[in-house]
């Protein structure tokens, strides 16, 4: 029971310390934009490259299939007219069907991509540990669009960290709604991300190990304790109670 209590107890401040990050969205500066850095000028050409590559798919997506299989009436039953026509069709159909099949393929492909993205952001967010992250997420889809917030969650490299930032400072997640074009868009997320974010956590509590803990008859546990102070390291320790408060 005292070993339950103690661990209670240091996961409720653990918990309480995680909700006290504190996030801040420094204020624009003037930028000129003939002077942005390489890593903008890179990030440009890459949302070009995504545009160029999103107008190809939607030309791969268009109905291109063979038409209606020819008919010998349609040649005036010239039998070479029609035989040409008829192997014509029977390659095109072969084309359209191998195209079918690699437009399955790459869909499922960017699907899978698209659900590990996913996942990594729920991770990350579970890792931020904030009470308030929910209520963040929310406010964050209820002023974006789903292509803007989809955005975050596909290129932001901490996309929940983002996420939190945007949904505790609503303002300036209105102002990115009102921007329509991509690249500018992918350019400001990296902006946020990579300059105007500052993140600040608090110290984490000091761990307590009473010296004078009275001994228990787990010969691990009093091991664990004994080194726990000599090297005032106590995450074997906390690993070991929690296992055994598991059991």
């Amino acid at each position: 029971m005292e070993i339950e209590e103690e661990v209670q107890q240091e996961e409720q401040e653990v918990e309480a310390n995680a909700e006290n990050i504190e996030i801040e969205i420094e204020q624009e500066a003037q930028e000129e934009d003939n002077l942005a850095p390489d890593w903008v000028s890179n990030l440009r050409k890459k949302a070009r490259e995504q545009e160029k590559e999103l107008r190809e798919l939607r030309k791969q997506i268009e109905p291109t299939g063979p038409g209606e299989k020819p008919k010998r009436e349609d040649f005036d039953y010239d039998d070479d007219a029609y035989d040409q026509a008829l192997l014509d069709w029977h390659e095109q159909t072969r084309k359209a069907r191998k195209k079918e099949r690699e437009q399955e393929a790459e869909n499922e492909r960017i699907q899978q991509q698209w659900a590990k993205k996913q996942e990594r952001y729920k991770e990350k967010a579970s890792v931020l540990g904030v009470k308030d992250f929910s209520e963040a997420e929310g406010t964050v889809k209820d002023i974006l669009s789903p292509l803007q917030y989809n955005s975050i969650i596909d290129l932001a490299d901490d996309p929940a960290m983002l996420v939190l930032a945007l949904g505790r400072n609503p303002e300036k997640a209105s102002q990115l709604s009102n921007i329509d074009n991509p690249a500018k868009f992918i350019r400001e997320i990296t902006l946020l991300e990579t300059q105007k974010i500052k993140v600040r956590r608090p110290p984490a509590p000091a761990s307590r190990v009473e010296s004078d803990a009275p001994m228990s008859n787990d010969t691990t546990l009093n091991q664990l304790i004994a080194e726990s102070e000599k090297s005032g390291d106590v995450t074997a320790l906390m690993e070991y109670r929690r296992k055994r408060r598991n059991e």
